[in-house]
């Protein structure tokens, strides 16, 4: 984590306005309050922080055990100074009585600091791990759909006892591409039926005649 020197309160409200924006904090800050220290100033921003900025972070802290919905501002920080410890080895350099009580701005704007800076980092930890699990998905699921075309294809050359040849390195290719080579294998197959039974109604052989509705079309046709 960053270390923001102490001595500069401008300077460091100023850096922990720069990361609220960099987190999409849409309210007001109230500078006045976190120049005193005020609480009820700096509980809001660390509300937000771990609850309000990220899906993933909000996530995580839920299926981990950390339960800061719905607490007191007291179960809330525990469970804050609880999650620094577990996840980061980050000791707050306040006192949960310091917290809570007036003063200590500069000590507090440190911690807010921290506290984003964290928060960032976890989200974008869990952000690439969800990225690369829904590519896993994806991949997983055009492999599936990909063996099924290429059995697809290989009951069709049994079928009809002919090599389909068709590129395979995509799934929106190579469904298409089977189709339309079945329309080629399947149409000579059929074209040889039809002409038969044309035959067939012509010389009105086979004691009956054969209607129109009789003649084969191939199953690929559109």
């Amino acid at each position: 984590m960053q270390i923001m020197a102490t001595g500069d309160l401008r300077g460091n409200i100023d850096r922990v306005r720069s990361q609220l924006r960099s987190i999409g904090y849409p309210y007001p800050l109230d500078v006045q309050g976190l120049r005193e220290g005020i609480p009820a100033t700096i509980l809001p921003l660390l509300h937000y922080a771990l609850l309000g900025y990220s899906r993933h972070v909000a996530r995580f802290l839920s299926s981990s055990g950390y339960e800061l919905y719905a607490k007191s501002d007291l179960r809330f920080m525990e469970c804050l100074l609880k999650f620094l410890r577990s996840e980061f080895g980050y000791r707050c350099p306040l006192t949960l009585a310091q917290i809570f009580s007036r003063g200590f701005s500069e000590r507090k704007l440190l911690f807010l600091h921290d506290v984003i800076q964290a928060c960032k980092r976890k989200h974008n930890e869990l952000s690439k791990t969800s990225r690369l699990e829904n590519l896993m998905r994806k991949a997983k699921t055009e492999s599936s759909m990909l063996e099924g075309c290429m059995l697809f294809k290989e009951n069709v050359c049994r079928h009809f006892k002919q090599k389909l040849d068709f590129p395979s390195e995509s799934i929106g290719d190579a469904l298409p591409k089977a189709i339309s080579a079945c329309r080629e294998v399947s149409a000579p197959e059929m074209d040889t039926k039809n002409k038969a039974m044309i035959q067939q109604k012509e010389s009105g052989t086979q004691g009956g005649n054969v209607s129109n509705s009789d003649i084969c079309k191939s199953p690929w046709s559109q």
